[in-house]
């Protein structure tokens, strides 16, 4: 018998689905933090049993409000048109995907602070999370206390429950699509519990920042960023753009009015790859041949023509403005950086040094003022492998100290292994594509339907043989693609719709801008663009998994085997990733105190 779900069944779904994960719930109370005209907000985390507290110094909810908190569709946000959004259902999302919520507030002038409980019927229950919690109660403003996120849905809170590292970079990229436009700042705390007693660490305090650039840093880690300006009589937009390469593609933030936006992924590494063909084109040098080609930015629309318009209709589904505003984003980011005269429409073009450090993850890149020096390192690790190196020691285990003739290097063993792995992935996936005996094609256990735009679906018909030769099938189906098959190297993937989806739309993305290499070289090496990029990745990532990690000890025998395979590579000196495999400490006759050091690393 087909019945029709009950109004608590139907409110659950339906708050699953506005807050799918615990940086959803963090952006939500912030946004709503930050329209109450809260100056500073305090956030508590308990990853554990994913429980949070969010506390501002706002404006607080007035007594005869408090009684609708939590109530479907009711929102004091209605006529702001400064609001992120008004559809008035986070709490009450939250509410149906929490164990429980208490909401404390105190308006401006008002007399003493009023509390709410959603979701459970005892009566201590404040207490305990105040306790646990301990917020400060300022003069005035409103406390959220979650208690157990998709606590009512067992499976779903096991699966949210990710490594705390993974977390906090999804809930830091929140945060700064949340602050970026607005004076408000954030400290954040971690709760961690051990043997029956907690602590309290603070991981974040973005006080100090007074720019976009100190909140990247702040958020993302050190990193330089160079500010570009565009106007014309419709457009203006600042851009801040990574000065180096990064190994990131999440850090990719646009905004409309001071309001971010939340544009379609394939249109935001479109964008990416404008930057990064007139960026990083250029860039010399041996390190930036297979180095990630991915490019970090914030841009800032403002002033269009149509937004007087818009922002009188401003929702925050995505539908209702996000063609018009980014087909106008498209215009201006293709005139600054496809003109030929670019540099002369950009007339505040210049940098802003926000850290003296670069990135970790862009040291490898080397510019072309240092030709000479990577010419250097260039032939001092041919001369390596010539001449046979020595291995002196394992250092932390993690990095292996090499001497060959006068000359001391240190080799990343992770790196090292990751290149090996990789060239072999790479040969092995060429030499079955090559072969015409083979078929790459590995069926799925079902076939995966994915939605797909008519532009990305004409794209990929249009080379189904082409893909089909590298082991990728699939059949049509109304508006969607049916995957049906995969190469070996993929087929993992036909359980992650998510992750195959966008794999899809990137690799119709090649395919659009026919960026397809053609080499009839019979050497495999020569012959490496001709896999897509989005598999090269795949690759890539593969190899990075299975090789040597950080912290595993090594025998002599096997750090000679290591960097022996490692001078089998044609591309020895870097990762799949671009971090590089080794380079030279010094020259013995030079190294001060080398004594000691002979010493210290019983040198043979």
């Amino acid at each position: 018998m087909i019945r029709c779900l009950d109004s608590g069944t139907v409110s659950k779904l339906r708050g699953s689905v506005l807050v799918e994960s615990p940086e959803a719930a963090v952006r939500e109370l912030v946004q709503n933090s930050i329209d109450a005209g809260a100056r500073h907000i305090t956030l508590k985390f308990h990853f554990d049993t994913l429980s949070l507290c969010v506390e501002d110094d706002g404006e607080g909810i007035a007594e005869e409000d408090l009684p609708k908190v939590g109530l479907a569709n009711h929102t004091s946000k209605y006529d702001s048109s400064q609001s992120y959004g008004y559809r008035g259902e986070a709490l009450y999302a939250l509410y149906n995907t929490s164990s429980c919520v208490v909401v404390y507030s105190k308006q401006r002038g008002g007399s003493r602070w009023q509390s709410k409980v959603l979701g459970d019927e005892d009566e201590k229950i404040d207490r305990v999370l105040n306790d646990f919690f301990g917020p400060s109660f300022g003069p005035h403003g409103t406390v959220v206390m979650i208690l157990r996120l998709f606590g009512p849905f067992p499976v779903r809170w096991e699966l949210a429950k990710r490594k705390v590292a993974k977390l906090m970079r999804s809930i830091w990229r929140v945060l700064f699509m949340s602050l970026a436009t607005s004076k408000t700042t954030v400290e954040a705390y971690l709760i961690e519990s051990m043997d029956e007693k907690s602590s309290v660490r603070k991981v974040l305090d973005t006080r100090g920042c007074s720019t976009i650039p100190d909140l990247f840093v702040t958020l993302f880690g050190p990193s330089k960023l160079d500010f570009y300006h565009f106007q014309d009589h419709n457009t203006a937009i600042d851009m801040y753009i990574t000065q180096e390469p990064i190994l990131r593609r999440d850090l990719k933030f646009v905004f409309f009015e001071n309001r971010s936006l939340y544009p379609p992924k394939e249109w935001c590494m479109s964008i990416g790859r404008y930057i990064f063909q007139l960026k990083y084109g250029s860039m010399k040098g041996y390190f930036n041949q297979s180095i990630d080609n991915q490019t970090g930015y914030v841009i800032l629309v403002t002033s269009t023509s149509t937004s007087r318009r818009l922002l009188s209709n401003f929702m925050p589904e995505r539908s209702t403005v996000h063609k018009e505003i980014l087909d106008s984003v498209r215009k201006a980011i293709s005139s600054v950086f496809m003109d030929d005269n670019a540099n002369k429409i950009t007339p505040r073009r210049g940098r802003v040094n926000v850290a003296e450090q670069a990135s970790p993850s862009t040291s490898c890149t080397i510019s072309s003022e240092s030709e000479d020096d990577t010419q250097n390192i260039r032939e001092v690790s041919q001369d390596l492998f010539k001449s046979g190196p020595d291995v002196i020691n394992q250092v932390d285990s993690s990095f292996i100290l090499i001497k060959s003739e006068q000359h001391i290097y240190i080799a990343d063993q992770h790196a090292c292994d990751e290149r090996v792995i990789y060239e072999e992935l790479l040969q092995e996936f060429l030499d079955s594509f090559h072969d015409p005996f083979i078929d790459m094609r590995v069926k799925c256990p079902v076939a995966i339907e994915i939605d797909i735009e008519a532009a990305h679906m004409n794209d990929l018909v249009a080379r189904k043989d082409y893909l089909r030769s590298f082991g990728i099938d699939f059949a049509l189906q109304d508006s969607k693609i049916a995957i049906t098959h995969l190469p070996a190297v993929l087929i993992s993937k036909a359980i992650d719709i998510s992750s195959l989806r966008s794999f899809m739309f990137e690799l119709a993305d090649v395919l659009h801008e026919d960026n397809l290499f053609r080499c009839h070289s019979t050497d495999w090496f020569r012959t490496i663009e001709r896999i897509p990029k989005p598999i090269r990745e795949v690759l890539a990532t593969k190899s990075c998994k299975l090789a040597i990690k950080f912290g595993k000890r090594l025998s002599t025998n096997e750090m000679a085997h290591l960097i022996g395979e490692l001078g089998k590579c044609r591309l020895f000196t870097q990762c799949s990733h671009g971090r590089p495999t080794i380079v030279p400490l010094g020259n013995i006759d030079t190294l001060a105190n080398y004594k000691a050091f002979q010493e210290d690393f019983t040198l043979q």
